[in-house]
């Protein structure tokens, strides 16, 4: 980035593609489909990264410990510049030293995950982060990772959110997704962001965003602050508040005030401002928004 002629701007030329353990510079896939992605840099200075598994009938590379699909990696891009690599490998890494496995894999067991979202201790938040990912048919899942935590098997394909789908034996140590829900509720999750603004006020800060594109629904959903896991009952459902919004929900971003915004698949973007409220259990005070009762199946 180059902000010497005002607004920041990219610089092509500065491009550099990491190098794999295979030696490729790209993440290579057996075939079209299913991919999904995401990145997002923790409070440790590493970089975690979402990869999908296109395989998606076939208990193939989301299982393998040597295979990048289907997993979060976590690597350590603060190197030189010169480094023809691009990245070294954190040490804490759960599989570092394993044989038959790839030291960059953090969490396996994933089909199609999307943005990673991380609730910074630096911007206040609690060190959590929130994996999404999106089954084919029965449902989607958001898995909910504590601080410190690492290796977990999240299930692909042997289940889809929390249902068996009955391919083989599966791994022992599956772990189920702290929210899933089926097609009557939605079958494309939109994945989010922790908010951490002051324009909702103090009632929402630390509450996760997310949404499905198509039903066009908006929910937030609180976290604890101890267990860093969700709130049971303190699902909300946004939509009739947000309803411009939730009509094409296709991302979330968020500026450096910690303001939330919601990107339309039309090319819009809106702003979540001070409108937005609920009701419900535990919810922050407010009432315009839609008690969610047609959550229930969130599995909260």
């Amino acid at each position: 980035l180059s902000p010497a002629s005002g607004s920041p701007r990219v610089d092509p030329a500065s491009r550099f593609d990491l190098a794999w353990p295979d030696g490729a510079r790209s993440v290579r896939l057996p075939h079209a489909g299913d991919f999904g992605g995401g990145l997002a840099f923790g409070d440790d200075g590493f970089l975690y990264i979402s990869i999908g598994d296109p395989a998606s009938d076939l208990v193939g590379a989301a299982q393998r410990r040597d295979q990048l699909l289907g997993k979060v990696l976590r690597i350590d891009v603060s190197v030189s510049s010169s480094d023809t690599r691009g990245y070294r490998v954190p040490s804490a890494n759960p599989f570092v030293g394993t044989p038959d496995a790839l030291a960059e894999v953090w969490a396996l067991g994933l089909r199609e995950p999307q943005t990673l979202a991380v609730d910074l201790v630096s911007l206040g938040g609690r060190g959590t982060t929130v994996i999404s990912d999106r089954g084919p048919d029965l449902r989607q899942e958001l898995n909910v990772q504590s601080s410190g935590l690492s290796g977990l098997n999240l299930g692909w394909p042997y289940r889809e959110g929390t249902i068996d789908r009955g391919i083989g034996e599966s791994a022992a140590d599956l772990v189920n997704p702290s929210i899933d829900y089926g097609p009557e509720t939605g079958r494309r999750l939109v994945s989010g962001l922790f908010y951490r603004g002051r324009a909702l006020g103090p009632a929402f800060v630390g509450r996760y965003f997310f949404a499905d594109a198509a039903s066009s629904r908006v929910w937030s959903v609180g976290v604890d602050s101890t267990s860093s896991q969700f709130v049971e009952g303190s699902l909300l459902d946004h939509t009739n508040d947000l309803a411009a919004a939730a009509a094409s929900p296709f991302g979330f971003g968020r500026d450096a005030a910690g303001e939330l915004y919601i990107v339309g698949s039309g090319g819009s973007v809106f702003r979540i401002d001070a409108a937005v409220s609920g009701r419900g259990r535990n919810s922050p005070r407010g009432g315009r928004a839609r008690r969610a009762d047609r959550g229930d199946d969130l599995g909260l």
